[in-house]
């Protein structure tokens, strides 16, 4: 089972974060965050990325079976900085993932142009 997928409904890139119990951001999580928006940033059909998660919760934080191993797959500054450098994504859907994360909404709508 993937731990992040991503579908396309017209011109709308849904990401599900689907890493139970809790869709911790563990590195296979973060890794399918980068590529997933990747994707969809790379899409010129894509106009807007809408990010949930299955399950009772948002993202919960790191994932703490990984804590005092060595680091996989991009750390969460790096999928943020991928998203921001992105040429095509403008400074209020960066804005909005983060403040996604620090405010643990459910279901953050991320506009692209």
């Amino acid at each position: 089972m993937q731990s992040v997928t991503m579908q396309i409904h017209n011109d709308i890139a849904v990401v599900i974060v689907n890493n139970p119990p809790v869709n911790a951001l563990s590195w296979h999580v973060r890794q399918g965050l980068h590529d997933s928006f990747s994707s969809a940033l790379a899409d010129a059909s894509v106009k807007a990325i809408v990010l949930r998660c299955d399950g009772s919760t948002f993202i919960a934080g790191a994932d703490i079976t990984e804590f005092g191993k060595p680091p996989q797959g991009p750390d969460f500054n790096a999928v943020l900085n991928m998203i921001e450098a992105a040429e095509n994504c403008n400074a209020r859907a960066s804005c909005a993932f983060t403040a996604t994360f620090c405010c643990a909404q459910r279901a953050p709508v991320l506009s692209v142009q």
